[in-house]
């Protein structure tokens, strides 16, 4: 069963470019940024059946999309 992230929970902070309909945030939804030891950024996104293949495993699309995000996220 997938959990969301609730909003603000132990320092993530919501992160998105772009409307809605954009790619970032139609499909990996939302995405959330943390600051960690002061030089490193951990980034998430919550976990959604959209984002996984007919095996139930996330999709490699989704994984490199979080790849992508988290360059300009960190």
């Amino acid at each position: 069963e997938f959990q969301q992230i609730p909003p603000n929970q132990h320092g993530w902070i919501p992160w998105g470019v772009g409307p809605p309909e954009r790619f970032n945030r139609a499909v990996l939804g939302s995405i959330r940024a943390r600051v960690e030891d002061g030089d490193r950024c951990r980034v998430r996104i919550d976990p959604h059946p959209r984002l996984t293949n007919i095996n139930d495993n996330y999709h490699g699309g989704s994984i490199l999309g979080l790849i992508d995000v988290s360059l300009f996220a960190a």
